[in-house]
This record gives structure tokens, C-alpha cells and sequence, in this order.
């Protein structure tokens, strides 16, 4: 609640529930949420597999969700955003620019972080953004990579994420440990 209250006047946070399976930890997410949206707040949600279906998945389910059900104005203002984040974003392909040049792998990536930050402090300045990142102990680095991107370069974006993760699940050497020592 306390990151909550900071988020709504203009930081970004981030929020870890961990704990073993079963114990609670997605349902006190979902509680949360439910509390945030009826205050007024934008929640989105995303999740991991433990085989990813899609590079940077919860950010695509999360994303998809947002644009869905922000309006055509919305749409129409984060067009060049939207247009970069149709070829990884599979929902998001009718925003695509078929005129779009092909770029190296690691120009493209940083495009898509960018564009990711773009849409979410869009987001962030029309109502504080919950976005809760749901079994994190699955994410592959590139999602992880993200989300550390994002927390980053989303500054003044009134933005909360809340990730769940089994602690039990990410040794030492997991991207997840990696992530958040490096925060």
C-alpha cells in the first residue's frame, strides 16, 4: 500500500512477493489489484510459462490488454511505439508499419524497450499503473531484461510493478537473482 501511495504521486517501484507455491502470493497480487483498479488506477497483468510462448510474454499480455482497452486515441498517439512493438507483440500486428526497416538484433531490442517505456509512461500519466508480472521464477532473460529496463528509464511514470516468484525456484544463478541485485 505504501508503494502504492508513492506511485500515485509519481514514482515508479517495485514490489516482490515471494514464497513457496501455493502459499498465496498471486491471490494477494489479485486482492491488490482489485483494490487499485477501484480506486481508479490502470492494472495490467501479465504472466510467464515455464516453456515461454513468446519472448517478453507477460509485457505482450500486459501490453495487449492496455492498448485493447485504452481507445483509438490512445492507439493513434503512441503509433510509432505501437508500430515497433507489433513485430514481437503478435496482438499488437495491426499496428504494424509494413514500411518498417529491418534493423540488427540489438538496435531492434533496445527499440522495443523503449518503446515498452513509451507505453507505459503514456499510460502512467493518464492514471497511476499497476502492472503485476505473475511467476517471474519462469521469465527468460530477455523479459527480465526488460522489466529491469523499465524500472529504469520509467521514472515519473507512476508506475508500481508487482512480481510474484517462487523463491525456492531461482538459485543463484537465475536471471531473476541476477536482476535484482543489479536494482
Amino acid at each position: 500500500r505504501s508503494h502504492w501511495e508513492k506511485t500515485c504521486v509519481g514514482q515508479t517501484g517495485l514490489v516482490l512477493l515471494m514464497g513457496e507455491a501455493g502459499i498465496g502470493k498471486t491471490r494477494l497480487a489479485a486482492r491488490f489489484a482489485v483494490e487499485v483498479h477501484d480506486e481508479g488506477g490502470i492494472v495490467l497483468y501479465g504472466r510467464t510459462d515455464a516453456e515461454a510462448l513468446l519472448p517478453y510474454q507477460p509485457f505482450a499480455e500486459a501490453l495487449d490488454h492496455l492498448v485493447d482497452h485504452a481507445g483509438a486515441q490512445f492507439a493513434e498517439q503512441l503509433q510509432q511505439a505501437l508500430s515497433i512493438l507489433s513485430r514481437p507483440f503478435p496482438h499488437l500486428r495491426r499496428h504494424a508499419d509494413p514500411a518498417a526497416e529491418a534493423l540488427d538484433q540489438d538496435t531492434f531490442r533496445y527499440q522495443i524497450f523503449e518503446a515498452v517505456v513509451t507505453v507505459i509512461a503514456h499510460a502512467g500519466a493518464m492514471r497511476p499503473l499497476l502492472l503485476v508480472l505473475d511467476d517471474l521464477h519462469w521469465a527468460d532473460k530477455l523479459t527480465l531484461f526488460l522489466l529491469r529496463h523499465v524500472l529504469r528509464h520509467a521514472d515519473g511514470a507512476r508506475l508500481l510493478v508487482l512480481g510474484t516468484f517462487r523463491d525456492v525456484e531461482v538459485p543463484r544463478e537465475h536471471p531473476l537473482t541476477e536482476m535484482m541485485s543489479n536494482l
